[in-house]
């Protein structure tokens, strides 16, 4: 893949980012598996990119007022668990299945979005 060609979908990533929340992450998995990356370490680099745009995204959401931070403290405890065990079973996961799960979670997702 080009140079420019990985400017733009890494623009794309954090736009996405921003609009969504954490939506640009799907772009960078699909990016990094194009580079060669398998799944596990795709999905991985990926979260570690989507970590440091979020932040920069929560910041300028905050400075705006965009949301209820103490809504957003209510989740967290409940989302620690679950990182911490999605973690560990991307460890144990063979990387098909974990290509097929990311695929229809984000079908599901989609069509969730597309009804509501």
């Amino acid at each position: 893949m080009n140079r420019c060609l990985k400017h733009v979908l890494t623009f794309l990533s954090g736009l996405t980012n921003g609009l969504f929340g954490s939506g640009g992450g799907i772009l960078i998995v699909d990016y990094l598996k194009k580079e060669g990356l398998q799944q596990k370490n795709a999905q991985a680099t990926a979260l570690c990119a989507t970590v440091i745009l979020s932040l920069i995204s929560t910041v300028y959401y905050l400075y705006n007022s965009y949301f209820d931070l103490s809504l957003a403290f209510l989740y967290i405890p409940f989302g620690i668990p679950g990182a911490i065990t999605g973690s560990y079973l991307l460890k144990k996961l063979p990387d098909e299945l974990l290509r097929k799960t990311f695929a229809v979670f984000i079908i599901y997702a989609g069509i969730r979005m597309i009804i509501r």
